[in-house]
């Protein structure tokens, strides 16, 4: 897609398009809500956890979802 190559986007990104009365937009698919969510999720229940694997686990999930955020 030749917006994507112009972008810089990753072959795969996804995006939204939204009809307007001027025509159409159309932008990076943006999940950074959904994913902030689910890091607070992932934090209440490290909080709750009761052994070293899980609190490892879970932690080691945030990280990498934070990622996903830059």
């Amino acid at each position: 897609m030749e917006v994507g190559r112009t972008q810089k986007w990753e072959h795969g990104t996804l995006v939204e398009m939204f009809a307007t009365d001027d025509g159409i937009t159309m932008r990076k698919y943006q999940e950074s809500e959904k994913v902030h969510q689910v890091i607070v999720g992932l934090e209440e229940a490290k909080l709750k956890a009761k052994d070293v694997d899980t609190i490892q686990s879970l932690q080691a999930a945030m990280e990498y979802l934070n990622t996903k955020l830059q």
